[in-house]
């Protein structure tokens, strides 16, 4: 494995209005959901599914994750750091640094950012 410096990323996170991000984020988590319950197959493995209408921070947290994975899949380095305990401090260095850049992109997502940040 290649040696990543976290303080070297640049993450370039999508711009997008209140309403869409929110409409994209809902589109993304209940996306998972189904993936996720279809691997289950199981009759109790429900899906939860969430609508821009749901609770203001389950949407927060949903349009967090979704700008989370958008960042992560233009640096699939950094997949191999997550987990790893060897490479916590440099997950940990990415995260919040990805963490940051979600915050300065979409400012309603700051205090769920701040929540988020290991």
């Amino acid at each position: 494995m290649s040696k990543v410096n976290p303080e070297e990323i640049a993450f370039n996170i999508p711009r997008y209005g209140q309403a869409a991000l929110i409409a994209q984020a809902c589109r993304f988590h209940n996306a998972q959901e189904k993936a996720k319950a279809d691997r289950l197959d199981d009759l109790y493995a429900e899906a939860r599914y969430i609508s821009p209408h749901s609770h203001p921070q389950v949407i927060t947290r949903a349009c967090t994750q979704f700008l989370i994975a958008k960042g992560l899949k233009q640096h699939p380095e950094l997949a191999a750091l997550r987990g790893n305990p060897a490479t916590f401090e440099a997950w940990r260095q990415a995260k919040n640094q990805l963490l940051a850049a979600i915050a300065s992109s979409a400012p309603w997502l700051a205090d769920e950012c701040q929540r988020q940040q290991i």
